[in-house]
């Protein structure tokens, strides 16, 4: 490997962990915002069912199932927001500078690595957000 080679190769090195960490420090906050989220909710939705209704029961059930459907709506919003920058900065990190960083060594993978990275990169890791959806 000339020095030029080298140099360009810790540069890729650089810019593929700062895409992780991204990633990384993403992960750290996300689930305590999502967390957050529910929880108000819960305690919203809690203290409402247990007060005495005054007014109409109709009123009263369309207030509270606005409010749930408002919180589902933003809790889904957010979570959009986080996988799509989740899967930007994995792809930059595990495709794009890997997959230079893997060409300059001469490195190539067998066909069971192959096909599981073929899977990845067909969707087979997005599960995470999907499921947080659902919840």
């Amino acid at each position: 490997m000339t020095q030029e080679e080298e140099r360009r190769f810790r540069a890729l090195e650089t810019l593929r962990k700062a895409a992780w960490e991204s990633f990384n420090e993403r992960r750290k906050y996300e689930f305590k915002v999502t967390f957050s989220m529910w929880t108000a909710l819960a305690a919203l939705i809690g203290l409402l069912m247990t007060r005495d209704m005054k007014g109409p029961a109709v009123a009263y059930a369309a207030g509270t199932t606005a409010v749930s459907v408002g919180a589902a709506a933003l809790h889904a919003w957010w979570i959009g927001g986080i996988s799509r920058a989740n899967r930007l900065d994995k792809h930059i990190a595990f495709t794009e500078y890997r997959d230079r960083m893997n060409m300059m060594l001469n490195v190539t993978f067998g066909p069971g690595t192959n096909g599981l990275i073929a899977e990845v990169g067909r969707g087979g890791g997005r599960w995470s957000g999907m499921l947080q959806v659902c919840v």
